[in-house]
């Protein structure tokens, strides 16, 4: 019975240990993603995330869906190839599921 016992509070003590640290993580990861909102807005956080794409990558696709998502994407990188003067060409991908093979 002891055993048992104390098995069930090592493991309750655990259990309460790894929930405490996965709330401070949390806590700590929801404060810098708040600091960072602070400090820039998406469309500036959307700049330098092209920024490192356009840097890093030599072939650039772009899935296009037709929604407004995949619009809005593709918009953002041409204005910013415009404004950046790139003379660089990038791929759209776009597949239209509701075409049949045999129609």
């Amino acid at each position: 019975m002891r055993t048992l016992a104390y098995s069930i509070n090592r493991q309750f003590f655990i259990f309460c240990w790894n929930l405490l640290v996965i709330c401070i993580n949390f806590a700590v990861g929801y404060e810098i993603f708040i600091d960072i909102m602070k400090l820039k807005n998406v469309y500036e956080l959307v700049q330098e995330r092209l920024d490192v794409i356009f840097e890093e990558f030599d072939n650039i696709y772009i899935s296009f869906s037709g929604g407004k998502d995949s619009g809005v994407l593709l918009n953002l990188c041409l204005d910013y190839m415009h404004r950046n003067r790139l003379k660089r060409r990038i791929g759209v991908f776009h597949m239209d599921y509701t075409i049949s093979r045999f129609s």
